[in-house]
This record gives C-alpha cells, sequence and structure tokens, in this order.
C-alpha cells in the first residue's frame, strides 16, 4: 500500500497548476477591488507613485511575514483587517503600500507557478546533464522576468478587474506584456 501511495505523490511534478494560476490572479483582482474601496484605486495609484523605491525596499522587508498573511486571508479576513488598521497612524499610507505589495505578490506568484509548469518536466532527474542545467538556465531566466515589476503599480490587475485607479497610458505600446509601463522596468535595472 505503501509504495502505490509514493508512486502517486511521485508524479505530482507532472501536474498542472493551472487552477493555483487562476486563483492567484483572480485574488490579485479582488485585492485590487478592496483597494479601491477602502482607499480609491486613483488615490491609492499617486500615494503609490510617489513613494520611493528605497522606502518601498524597506516596507518590503520589514512587513514581508505580514504581507504573506493578508495574501493567505479570505476576502472576509482581509477587510477586518483594514478595519482593525484604522486607528494607526498614516493608516492609508499603509494600506496602500500592503495591498499594492499583496497585489503584486498574487501576480508574481501565478506567473512562478506558470514558468514551473512550463519546465515541470524537464526539472527532474533523468534527463543529462547538459539538458538539465540547460533547461534549470531558461528556467531561472523566466524567474528573472517575473520579479521585474515586483515594484510597480499593477496596471493590468486594476484593468482586467475593471477598477478605475485613473491611470490612461499615453500609448499601449509603452507598456510590457505584463501592463508595466516599460520606463518603471527600465527604472529598476
Amino acid at each position: 500500500m505503501a509504495a502505490a501511495h509514493n508512486s502517486r505523490r511521485g508524479d505530482t511534478h507532472q501536474k498542472s497548476m493551472r487552477s493555483y494560476v487562476e486563483h492567484a490572479r483572480q485574488d490579485a483582482m479582488a485585492i485590487a477591488e478592496l483597494l479601491g474601496e477602502a482607499v480609491g484605486a486613483p488615490q491609492a495609484r499617486l500615494m503609490y507613485e510617489e513613494i520611493l523605491l528605497e522606502e518601498l525596499a524597506a516596507f518590503r522587508l520589514a512587513s514581508g511575514e505580514e504581507i504573506r498573511q493578508f495574501i493567505s486571508m479570505t476576502c472576509a479576513q482581509r477587510r477586518n483587517h483594514l478595519k482593525s488598521m484604522a486607528k494607526l497612524k498614516a493608516a492609508e499610507k499603509y494600506k496602500v503600500l500592503l495591498m499594492v505589495l499583496a497585489i503584486n505578490g498574487c501576480t508574481m506568484a501565478g506567473d512562478i507557478m506558470e514558468v514551473r509548469d512550463d519546465f515541470r518536466t524537464q526539472l527532474v532527474p533523468g534527463s543529462g546533464n547538459r539538458e538539465t542545467t540547460a533547461a534549470i538556465f531558461s528556467f531561472s531566466e523566466r524567474l528573472r522576468a517575473s520579479y521585474t515589476y515586483n515594484d510597480s503599480w499593477p496596471y493590468m490587475v486594476f484593468m482586467d478587474c475593471d477598477v478605475d485607479d485613473g491611470c490612461e497610458p499615453d500609448d499601449p505600446e509603452d507598456m510590457d506584456e505584463n501592463g508595466v509601463v516599460v520606463s518603471m522596468i527600465e527604472a529598476f535595472n
């Protein structure tokens, strides 16, 4: 019996994470909608765009566990968490930072799961050393691309859930495939 159980577990790397990817994207949109309700998406975007990169990095470093916990909450738990934060000094800015980084975290998690799915048959024992090394290189390059927009405003998520964030890019050609304004990406590189 144990051998049969282990053989089923051994095939888990072959299974697609598509449902998890969809959940991560839906969750990002749910948080965007909540941000729109709690602060107002246009106001939140303006506040977020005024935050210095150093301040953003410091917040992410200090609050990584809280962002993770926020992502793991249900919608009702998130609303209650935001209500409990209302008494905090600078609560609006904190809410914006927390929710935007949670949105970006969900988006990034979905992207990484997609990359994992694309390479799920190549990153397992059984291939030659050079093939595996080449596959891991390609995998790491795709992962790196998933991190390039981690600090930018999540334009595409707001567009996808039809929440008006008050932003109209000058030209869709100024955005990459993830909806990130190219000048923002260049600023991080």
